[in-house]
């Protein structure tokens, strides 16, 4: 091998995951997808309308980000949850946690969800994995991976189904981490200094009534597969 090709920086799935936490270290990532309303709202109501379910039992939030399912998980009466991010927005989702009074019920993992070491079983996992597309992000083998391994026989995930539609969307209104509050009950205020750093307003998307769908799938039993492909 040449000098000039031991000098070359072979890129690892290493480097991938390191690149890919760290983009979720950024706060404006998590405040473009939580004032998507629409998304986080129905989060929200799944697991209020489930709180008989959930009520006293233990949740596993995956790819926890700011902790804002895993306050939900508690408002719907969980007894304990798992929250588990790899990325250093850990270190304000700790705070966050304790800013809304449950640090007595959130336990913090600032692992990969393929690194965790719990007790037992779980009876609930919610995660809020999807990306552009759908899989853009690609957290669904990690969802999978803390489903095969930690969901009890008899435990719900949220979401259990998905179904993909093609919309128009514009940009309309620009909103901040004080909305976070008024819409969703959990408090994030101290986010804004991020926001005010970054100088970015992020925008709010309108779902037209035109909608078309393109795919619906259940991953409550879905199993990966590894395969081939050649570009020609």
């Amino acid at each position: 091998m040449s000098s000039k090709e031991n000098r070359k920086r072979r890129r690892t799935c290493a480097d991938d995951d390191e690149s890919y936490f760290e983009s979720y270290s950024d706060p404006q990532c998590h405040l473009h997808m939580i004032l998507d309303t629409r998304r986080t709202k129905a989060y929200q109501e799944a697991l209020q309308r489930n709180s008989n379910f959930i009520s006293g039992k233990v949740v596993l939030d995956v790819g926890a980000g700011t902790g804002i399912l895993s306050v939900f998980a508690c408002q719907a009466g969980a007894k304990l949850v798992h929250a588990v991010e790899a990325s250093d927005i850990v270190n304000h989702m700790r705070r966050i946690i304790s800013d809304n009074n449950m640090v007595d019920k959130v336990q913090v993992h600032n692992v990969p969800v393929e690194k965790l070491q719990l007790q037992g079983s779980v009876d609930c996992i919610v995660s809020e994995w999807m990306g552009y597309g759908l899989m853009t992000e690609w957290m669904l083998p990690s969802v999978i991976a803390a489903r095969n391994r930690w969901l009890h026989k008899d435990g719900m995930m949220f979401p259990e189904r998905v179904r993909m539609f093609i919309i128009p969307v514009g940009q309309t209104q620009a909103e901040s981490w004080y909305d976070v509050m008024k819409l969703y009950g959990v408090d994030m205020d101290r986010m804004v200094h991020q926001e005010y750093e970054n100088m970015i307003g992020k925008l709010k998307f309108k779902q037209s009534k035109c909608a078309h769908r393109l795919a619906s799938f259940s991953y409550q039993n879905l199993q990966l597969r590894t395969g081939e492909f050649e570009v020609v």
